[in-house]
């Protein structure tokens, strides 16, 4: 069973879309999508980004290619995405598996 959305979460869904869809990014990953869209400015994943898309997969609103509970996933997302994650983002990832 899916988890209920936290109602902050819900309005930030509504109230700032461009979370969301990093967020959604990264669940599906595809950040360099995110990238490539304004390659001058390179986005890092950070930890609230990180935070909402757990909450997002805990919650099964999108099919997610990243799995937060398997060690394999994990390291697959950190190994294609490093140059694109933020120390303390890379360090909440792996938090489980140390």
């Amino acid at each position: 069973m899916s988890k209920l959305l936290d109602p902050h979460l819900i309005d930030t869904a509504l109230n700032n879309k461009s979370a969301i869809k990093l967020a959604i990014a990264i669940l599906r990953d595809n950040w360099d999508d995110i990238y490539e869209a304004n390659p001058i400015y390179k986005r890092r994943i950070n930890v609230n980004d990180l935070e909402l898309a757990k909450c997002i997969y805990d919650a099964e609103i999108v099919d997610s290619k990243l799995n937060f509970d398997d060690y394999a996933s994990v390291h697959n997302f950190v190994v294609k995405n490093d140059a694109f994650l933020e120390i303390s983002a890379k360090d909440l990832l792996l938090r489980n598996f140390k």
